[in-house]
């Protein structure tokens, strides 16, 4: 964080985050989806291998293992959400509570406000 900043630390945290959320999720659907597909799919006429990896052909109570995937698929999503948000919410304290930002000019702000009724004085 010291050499490229808060934003590009939490940039890289979140490519990172998505990297490895795509890895779970393809290796949760692989798993389970791709089985439940081949051995539970209904064959017409030629079909090519292909076609059976896709639920168009199954039918029935093999249909729950989509059903229990999705779930899956939301908790790893809401899980990898919230561990990073917990970390990138320890890095915003450290870095705001640091030296460096607490010194910096930018970091100090002016809020300007004016009196509504002095404002229609004037007029």
């Amino acid at each position: 964080m010291r050499l490229v900043g808060l934003d590009a630390t939490i940039f890289m945290r979140f490519t990172i985050m998505c990297r490895n959320i795509f890895v779970v999720l393809a290796l949760i659907g692989c798993a389970v989806l791709i089985p439940v597909h081949m051995d539970k799919s209904t064959r017409f006429g030629d079909d090519v291998w292909l076609s059976r990896l896709t639920p168009a052909n199954v039918f029935g109570q093999p249909l729950w293992a989509q059903v229990v995937v999705a779930w899956l698929f939301n908790l790893v999503v809401c899980g990898f959400l919230w561990l990073n948000y917990r970390k990138v919410l320890q890095l915003r304290r450290t870095y705001f509570e640091s030296e460096d930002y607490q010194n910096s000019l930018h970091a100090r702000t002016l809020m300007v406000s004016a009196n509504l009724q002095a404002v229609v004085e004037l007029r």
